[in-house]
């Protein structure tokens, strides 16, 4: 165990040396966009109206965050990133909201990624449940077989709670990420819930951003 926590640590290291060579360093955190998601400081969570959009901030080093967005069974929910928008991982730079595979070096901790079958850096859209954990119900930006309407992937929300949002990346590192991402929620109304509903048996539970069959 000792040998392999010396290991994973080098590793690690490596990551950041390496990646401080890559990318020049910009401007870190986005202007405040209008529109942001107001909520009622006398209730716990707020909706987003059918049709309309908001933005939450996305920290690059919070492991989730809870955005108090609470969404509802068979809602539809898609995510927009603000324009010239990124995140860093140390000071390797990268680009909102698909995310990469990273280098070779970062691919060898591929096994302590929080989503490990998800491109690092993707964004990740949760629904939350009453005991805060984050439920089955999940869907990558950056997975080329997530549900779409047109070219956007959406959620479809399998079950009740509160909308999570985070980027992936290896459990226990994200403190060395930096920046912050304004990302628009929109809740995409009856016409996505229709247009989903003729995909019918080709696309089942899990491949709608349900009930996912693994990392």
């Amino acid at each position: 165990m000792r040998t392999e926590m010396i290991w994973v640590t080098l590793v690690l290291s490596q990551l950041a040396a390496c990646s401080a060579m890559r990318y020049e360093r910009v401007k870190l955190d986005s202007p405040t966009p209008a529109g942001l998601c107001q909520w009622d400081p006398n209730r716990k969570f707020f909706k987003i109206a059918k049709n309309q959009s908001c933005a939450v901030p996305i920290p690059a080093d919070h492991t989730l965050t809870r955005t108090g967005i609470a969404v509802q069974t068979d809602e539809v929910y898609t995510f927009d990133p603000m324009p010239t928008q990124v995140w860093y991982d140390a000071d390797r730079r990268l680009a909102a909201l698909k995310g990469e595979e990273g280098s070779a070096l970062m691919r060898m901790a591929n096994y302590w990624k929080k989503r490990k079958k998800q491109p690092y850096f993707s964004l990740i859209a949760v629904v939350i449940g009453p005991d805060g954990a984050e439920s089955p119900n999940w869907v990558s930006l950056g997975d080329t077989e997530a549900p779409k309407i047109g070219n956007t992937i959406v959620l479809k929300v399998s079950e009740p709670g509160e909308l999570g949002l985070y980027p992936n990346d290896a459990r226990g590192f994200y403190g060395n990420n930096k920046g912050l991402l304004w990302v628009r929620v929109t809740n995409c109304g009856p016409q996505c819930t229709a247009v989903l509903q003729t995909m019918g048996a080709a696309q089942t539970t899990g491949a709608l951003g349900g009930t996912t069959g693994g990392n």
